[in-house]
């Protein structure tokens, strides 16, 4: 499309001859007006092979749509190259989020759909974009070599980190949507960059400050408001063990209900979820300066009690749904193969999840609670760690990435038994999960056993 300027013939009291043919206001002679044309097919015709530019270099072709159709003109064609490089960083970024890949390795369905707004906002936030080019790099790279990252992708992830140190000491910056989707974009490239997966991640814990220091006022717009679901899973697993996370009850609710979910299971359960940091932290306090039975100590015995009997039938829940999934999804040819994988993947690791914070509920209560209540407790924890181990079976066809919280559940399964047995199992499975992530085979070993234990049982 080329600029063509027009000039009015001459200034006149009255309206000159060529606007008073095309029926619009005249403004003078001089004065320029602008008309956009097509010139598709004179560029069509320079690029013919054997034809001179002289030829058409005193003509200006204009055609319609009728016209192109009635002589069968070709209609012009743009081809795009990325030119730059936010236009590269957005199209390599675009590649990586094809929904039409299976569960198993799929960015979308398993760290969320927020990753579908980020290539609109590049371009907008240095510590989104670089955050953005590392994701890119090494989700590839996994791809074709595992974990495995290159010195090119090492370089980036470092360069991707100081520009969100810039981002969070900017005051205009540090509490934008671009900002918070740059810390969520980097808790999931430790996957990809060979960084054994734990709950303790300190990107979690910026996360969870930049929440704090915007307010409780909730999402601003559809992004902000698909990325706080991705990120509460990991915030409140950080709260766990980082005392630096504190949420009332009400600022996690804010936090924590989201118009997308708030009537399902999924979000009920993370309302529920958000309650018990708060309460494990205040156990651990009460514990370090009274008796087991003193007074404060019972009063959070009975508020933990009261969320656990809020928490069993949603843990139901899970269990029925993945109960029906094979009358529901399964037998119906109206789901393709893909989706019945990325239904029956969802449901099991929720499942998987559920049972997990099962076993956290028992551990804390037994810490807190008299000594009549051990027997039960340890009985119901034993049922839900062969739950899990059931369930591993069921979530290895989603591995790699389909099966990342199985090494969660199975350090859950490891304080939740006694069995020497099925700990050997467990560790060994935890094992070859991490391979999975970083390749080594260090799983659920020394570190990780120490946390799951010490944070189950208010150490």
């Amino acid at each position: 499309m080329w600029l063509t300027v027009f000039e009015c013939d001459a200034a006149t009291g009255t309206t000159c001859g060529r606007c008073r043919r095309l029926n619009i206001p005249c403004v003078g002679s001089g004065q320029q007006r602008y008309k956009f044309q097509d010139e598709g097919q004179k560029l069509a015709l320079r690029n013919k092979p054997g034809h001179s530019s002289r030829s058409t270099s005193s003509q200006s072709i204009t055609t319609t749509r009728s016209d192109r159709q009635s002589h069968n003109v070709p209609a012009p064609v743009i081809l795009h190259h990325p030119s730059n490089a936010l236009d590269k960083l957005t199209i390599s970024f675009i590649d990586n989020l094809s929904p039409s890949l299976d569960i198993s390795i799929q960015l979308i369905g398993n760290f969320g759909g927020f990753l579908t707004y980020i290539p609109s906002r590049l371009g907008r936030n240095a510590a989104l974009d670089t955050a953005a080019d590392v994701l890119a790099a090494a989700y590839t790279r996994y791809r074709s070599h595992g974990c495995n990252p290159t010195s090119e992708i090492l370089i980036k992830h470092s360069r991707a980190l100081n520009a969100l140190r810039k981002s969070l000491g900017d005051p205009m910056q540090a509490t934008s949507s671009e900002t918070l989707g740059a810390v969520m974009v980097l808790l999931i490239c430790q996957v990809f960059m060979g960084k054994r997966v734990t709950p303790w991640m300190s990107h979690t814990v910026g996360a969870a400050q930049i929440l704090k220091s915007r307010g409780y006022s909730g999402p601003k717009d559809d992004f902000e408001e698909i990325l706080l679901l991705a990120l509460r899973g990991p915030v409140v697993l950080e709260a766990f063990s980082d005392s630096r996370i504190r949420f009332t009850p009400e600022e996690w609710k804010t936090i924590a209900i989201s118009n997308l979910d708030v009537e399902t299971l999924d979000g009920r359960f993370m309302v529920c979820l958000g309650q018990l940091p708060q309460l494990m932290q205040r156990g651990r306090l009460a514990l370090k300066h009274s008796t087991p039975f003193a007074g404060e100590v019972r009063e959070i015995q009975r508020e933990v009690a009261a969320l656990h009997q809020s928490y069993l039938p949603i843990l139901e829940e899970f269990r029925e749904r993945c109960r029906n999934l094979d009358t529901k999804v399964m037998s119906k040819d109206t789901f393709t193969t893909g989706q019945k994988r990325q239904i029956h993947c969802h449901c099991a690791r929720m499942l998987g999840f559920g049972l997990a914070i099962g076993i956290a509920f028992n551990c804390v209560l037994s810490t807190l609670s008299p000594d009549n209540t051990m027997d039960f407790l340890r009985q119901d924890n034993e049922s839900m760690v062969d739950e899990i181990l059931d369930l591993e079976g069921a979530l290895a066809a989603y591995r790699p990435l389909g099966a990342l919280m199985v090494l969660l559940t199975l350090g859950a399964a490891y304080v939740g038994t006694t069995d020497p047995q099925k700990r050997a199992k467990i560790v060994a499975l935890g094992s070859d999960y991490q391979r999975d992530i970083d390749g080594s085979g260090c799983g659920l070993e020394g570190e990780g056993l120490e946390w799951y234990q010490k944070q189950f049982t208010l150490g």
